[in-house]
């Protein structure tokens, strides 16, 4: 509890099938999910979902205000603007929204169409927020920023890590730098377990990487 986990890999790791087991999207094959010791069984799948936010790569948004899509209301009377204000400043989205017509009230458009990838994935940062989760899992969350936005998002990310467990699936090896410990993952299987000093070495060693990461 509290821990910044980053889980490392190529494509087809198994990273995402990770997060939907963590989840709770997906049943294991064997083994179990442990949630305080306890199995996550279906009976308690409910409780440990409302305890999580999830950031995935492709957020869904729909044809509704900034809000509306934060708080994932499709009434504003039922929304929160305070505390959607605070997501946003969480998530680093004020910058665009005060650029937007009508701020919070702003209509983005079916799936999103009025906003680039990177602000529609801040949104869904901040959409992951709205309920204060205790756990915060990130499936390539800064994968669709530029380097200044994925980096202000970085540091929003490891602000938020001691208050809550946050556990983030990254290709850029430089987002789990910070990490306090990283799950690196190869065809499905752990292949070791330990902090980004120790890991990240060999990783870039055995693996390589696309990501220009500097030697630590």
């Amino acid at each position: 509890k509290g821990q910044f986990i980053g889980i490392i890999g190529h494509s087809g790791a198994g990273k995402s099938t990770l997060a939907d087991i963590l989840s709770g999207l997906l049943e294991p094959t064997g083994g179990a999910i442990l949630v305080d010791g306890r199995p996550l069984h279906k009976e308690v799948l409910a409780a440990w979902r409302a305890q999580l936010g999830f950031v995935s790569q492709r957020p869904y948004l729909f044809d509704g205000t900034v809000a509306e899509n934060i708080a994932f209301a499709v009434d504003e009377r039922h929304v929160d603007l305070a505390k959607v204000e605070q997501c946003c400043k969480l998530a680093g989205i004020m910058d665009f929204l005060s650029a937007l017509p009508d701020r919070l009230h702003s209509v983005i458009g079916e799936r999103g169409n009025q906003l680039s990838g990177g602000q529609a994935q801040r949104i869904a940062i901040a959409r992951a927020l709205y309920n204060d989760p205790q756990v915060l899992i990130f499936d390539e969350a800064t994968s669709a920023l530029d380097d200044m936005t994925e980096k202000k998002i970085r540091e929003t990310i490891v602000a938020l890590s001691g208050h809550r467990t946050i556990i983030i699936i990254a290709h850029r090896l430089k987002t789990v730098e910070d990490c306090d410990g990283l799950i690196w993952l190869r065809q499905g299987r752990v292949v070791e377990v330990g902090p980004p000093g120790r890991i990240l070495p060999r990783y870039m060693a055995d693996e390589g990487s696309e990501d220009q990461y500097p030697h630590v």
